[in-house]
């Protein structure tokens, strides 16, 4: 939501609409909320059934993982409904500015004795090295007390806390 709300306060002459590449989160903000919301191909046959003719697509992936492969391979299918098709690039495509953002968000914490530990969620695709790419980018910025890692791909949690147990740390702090 909050995405969302920043895009439309910026771009307010554009209709903004969700549509989730997760079945599993769909259904479950269902069952939770009674919210409904549109899976890919379905926000795709509502925007073509609106007459959208200029669709702009703003994944809120991190990475070229999968579900962003995915996303790329959907909008394609329809790229005939519509007059054009623009779609925004993962987060981690401009990872020094990615890079800025974490260290500037976490300034409060690097006193030198907190380990500042960001975990993705990981993916079995290629991609899944800009995290390595990441860590190696704060190592080589001066960010000594950064670590990387993800839930379901490497680096993973145990090489996370193997990395903290080396330093000398006595406080953590996990962010996603």
């Amino acid at each position: 939501g909050a995405c969302e709300d920043a895009v439309e306060k910026a771009f307010p002459d554009f209709a903004v609409r969700r549509g989730f590449t997760s079945q599993i989160i769909i259904d479950h903000v269902k069952s939770r909320d009674n919210i409904a919301i549109d899976n890919v191909g379905e926000a795709f046959e509502r925007a073509e059934k609106n007459g959208v003719r200029n669709l702009v697509i703003q994944p809120t992936h991190l990475m070229n993982g999968l579900e962003y492969t995915d996303l790329v391979n959907e909008a394609a299918e329809y790229s005939d409904a519509f007059d054009k098709v623009a779609i925004g690039k993962p987060l981690l495509t401009t990872e020094d500015a990615v890079m800025k953002a974490v260290t500037e968000a976490t300034a409060r914490y690097d006193d030198g004795e907190t380990a500042i530990c960001f975990m993705g969620h990981g993916t079995e695709a290629e991609s899944n090295q800009v995290y390595a790419t990441m860590q190696h980018m704060l190592a080589e910025a001066g960010y000594k007390n950064y670590y990387v890692g993800t839930v379901e791909a490497a680096p993973g949690l145990d090489d996370v806390l193997a990395a903290v147990k080396e330093g000398s740390c006595k406080k953590v702090v996990l962010a996603p």
